[in-house]
């Protein structure tokens, strides 16, 4: 696929960063997946866009931190912390 902007690495400094460690990310979630990790997308509440079975594990949900997440997916977690202004204190900011 073709991106559809221009990779802009001045706006985004830690985009090197983040790609780099991909394997890492990706090691973690598929050892939530292996161990059966319950997923923390809830579709009875308050999301009304998605149904069925949702594999879904956020580190912010309403723009805070999930405790949760940081035990199990703790380079992951340190990882997206390194990104400054992370989607914090932000009320309708997952990730």
């Amino acid at each position: 696929s073709k991106p559809f902007h221009e990779r802009d690495e001045s706006n985004f400094p830690w985009i090197k960063f983040l790609e780099s460690n991909v394997s890492t990310i990706s090691e973690e979630y598929l050892n939530l997946v292996k161990n059966n990790a319950l997923s923390d997308y809830e579709t009875s509440s308050e999301h009304k866009l998605h149904s069925g079975s949702w594999d879904w594990h956020s580190y912010i949900l309403k723009g805070k931190r999930v405790e949760k997440f940081k035990k199990m997916c703790p380079q992951t977690a340190d990882i997206l912390d390194s990104i400054p202004d992370l989607m914090t204190g932000i009320p309708m900011a997952y990730a």
